[in-house]
């Protein structure tokens, strides 16, 4: 299997955070998208630096246990900075 696509995987953890953490602290701390898979990680955007770091702080490993209990997988996450793009909110 050369493509490893575990997006349904945390499409369904990220609606399980949101049902389980407060409206406030999803929408502060789960603004992130699914980049891409490899054999055993899932790659992560996030804003900015410092929103990774807090967010591997506090919630990598609820995040990758909650991965686990999904697919039976040992995934591990890795958090990327991808900087907006003005240009695209403006068009």
């Amino acid at each position: 299997m050369d493509s490893w696509d575990y997006q349904v995987f945390w499409n369904e953890a990220m609606s399980q955070f949101s049902e389980e953490l407060s409206e406030q602290e999803y929408s502060m701390w789960f603004n992130i998208e699914y980049d891409s898979s490899t054999q055993d990680t899932i790659l992560v955007r996030v804003p900015s630096a410092f929103y990774r770091d807090q967010l591997a702080k506090s919630y990598q490993r609820s995040i990758e246990a909650k991965l686990f209990e999904l697919s039976g997988k040992k995934l591990a996450t890795e958090f990327v900075v991808v900087k907006p793009n003005p240009q695209a909110a403006h068009k």
